[in-house]
């Protein structure tokens, strides 16, 4: 038991090590400069090593941006921005809490740049869904939804957790392609207010 303590010990000190080599390189060089060679050089832990815990570059990165969200989520969660939820009670306080963390998700990539969001959540993979959707954005929905704050038909709670996450990637290539002139607090505002109305209550345009 003790052999084992200490193994999981190490194990944890090499990946800390690894992850604060990833942040200095990614801070000081961008995305391009972080490959296993430079992180053995920097952290001190073999190539083989770093291989070994996190088996490519794309998922050292997926990793990495997962703990940097869940420690940006801690640091922001109460300076949000607010935005207006127009509706009844149920639906506004719903709306309201959703945006809040969907505001979280586009200061995180406003902090960590569009180059990084965009190439750390190939393949499907996405932080938000990693980090947000399981402890906060489903149960959100579940009580919005036995509160009658959300008018959905029945079995349609997951297409509309993949709705949220189309919203986040949506975020990000949006900022891409606005050429650096996106605003992230009015533009985001209207976009949100309009696109989660869309999703979340089945409505059509006469209706928002």
């Amino acid at each position: 038991m003790a052999e084992m303590s200490r193994r999981a010990a190490k194990t944890q000190e090499t990946k800390e090590k690894i992850m604060a080599a990833t942040d200095a390189l990614l801070r000081s060089g961008g995305y391009e400069s972080v490959t296993f060679r430079n992180l053995a050089e920097a952290s001190e832990i073999s190539f083989g090593s770093i291989q070994h815990h996190y088996g490519t570059k794309d998922n050292l990165l997926f990793v990495y941006g997962c703990d940097r969200f869940k420690r940006y989520v801690e640091e922001h969660k109460d300076d949000a921005m607010e935005i207006s939820a127009p509706g009844n009670a149920a639906q506004a306080a719903f709306l309201t809490e959703i945006q809040r963390y969907l505001t979280l998700y586009a200061g995180f990539c406003e902090e960590v740049g569009k180059d990084f969001m965009l190439t750390s959540s190939e393949n499907g993979r996405d932080i938000f869904r990693e980090v947000l959707l399981e402890d906060t954005i489903r149960p959100a929905l579940e009580r919005a939804a036995r509160n009658k704050g959300l008018r959905i038909r029945p079995g349609k709670l997951p297409m509309i957790e993949e709705d949220v996450i189309i919203i986040c990637r949506s975020i990000v290539l949006m900022w891409s392609a606005s050429g650096d002139q996106w605003n992230f607090s009015g533009d985001l505002c209207q976009v949100l207010t309009r696109v989660m109305r869309r999703f979340m209550y089945d409505m059509d345009d006469r209706d928002i």
